[in-house]
């Protein structure tokens, strides 16, 4: 489940964006992801080799309500002691 869309209002295009609605859901997604031939900026510290060609994502989908917002993914496992438990 992913947000699909331009926030945007068709009603008014000449405005940048519109207010979210109930009914909308988003995907809050932090995450990082380093490249395999990563070079780092001057004065930034090397990678280890291990740590190259990977990415971690930890996904929430949060659905906007009338009273607020409730995240759908709540129950899912997220730390690592709760994803070795499953």
């Amino acid at each position: 489940m992913h947000d699909v869309g331009c926030y945007r209002d068709a009603k008014n295009p000449d405005k940048k964006s519109r207010k979210l609605r109930s009914g909308n859901v988003l995907t809050i997604e932090p995450g990082i992801y380093i490249a395999p031939d990563f070079i780092p900026a001057k004065g930034q510290p090397e990678v280890a080799d291990c740590w190259r060609g990977i990415g971690i994502r930890i996904e929430d989908n949060v659905l906007v309500t009338n009273k607020g917002h409730e995240v759908l993914t709540a129950l899912l496992p997220k730390s690592i002691g709760a994803m070795e438990r499953v």
